[in-house]
């Protein structure tokens, strides 16, 4: 899966707590996945995305639509991968 023309925003944070990366979709209740690195907490997001996505289907749900946070992001100056 490429995350290229993802429409949702990826949130990614790094916990002193956890002590790794963590990469979540704010728009999919749950969906976020960790990583020692950020790369490989993105990377873990991409497989936790198509999982999502497949339950979903398989219960007969819709994702929510994107929240258009990204358009609110990128006028203020945010930086979200």
């Amino acid at each position: 899966m490429s995350l290229d023309h993802f429409p949702y925003r990826i949130q990614l944070l790094w916990s002193s707590f956890d002590n790794c990366w963590i990469a979540e979709v704010p728009d999919l209740l749950y969906c976020a996945a960790t990583g020692p690195t950020p790369a490989e907490a993105v990377a873990a997001l991409e497989d936790a995305i198509v999982r999502y996505r497949a339950l979903a289907r398989s219960k007969g749900l819709t994702p929510p639509p994107p929240s258009g946070q990204i358009d609110a992001d990128r006028r203020l100056g945010r930086l979200f991968v």
